[in-house]
């Protein structure tokens, strides 16, 4: 279970949505109480990782009689979650190249800058 935690925080999730869904993955459909016992994570905490989660697709509710249970979505949403993250540094850098030139220039008319030197 540690190496899938692990890995699922590289992918992107905090070390606590990583738990929650992992936990989810393990039991199916299960209460918030389950998931977070299973996880090893207070409920309220719990709540909030799950609604997390929920925004990235990666978890789903529904309703049975008075209960709400919680199911993880197919581990294949992760791959969208990828995308979305390599999709927002590709904007970021093509921002960049089209603001560094007036980010190089403010830089230099600021004058002379303080010089440190490290000598062994």
């Amino acid at each position: 279970m540690v190496k899938i935690v692990d890995s699922l925080q590289q992918i992107g999730l905090t070390e606590k949505e990583a738990l929650v869904y992992n936990a989810s993955l393990d039991l199916g459909k299960a209460t918030v109480e389950k998931i977070a016992e299973q996880a090893g994570i207070v409920r309220t905490t719990t709540y909030t990782q799950i609604e997390s989660l929920m925004k990235q697709g990666l978890m789903s509710s529904f309703v049975q009689g008075k209960k709400t249970f919680y199911t993880a979505e197919a581990p294949t949403n992760l791959k969208r979650l990828l995308e979305k993250q390599k999709n927002a540094v590709i904007f970021g850098e093509s921002l960049l190249e089209q603001i560094l030139p007036d980010l190089l220039a403010a830089h230099g008319k600021t004058g002379t800058r303080p010089v440190i030197r490290f000598f062994p």
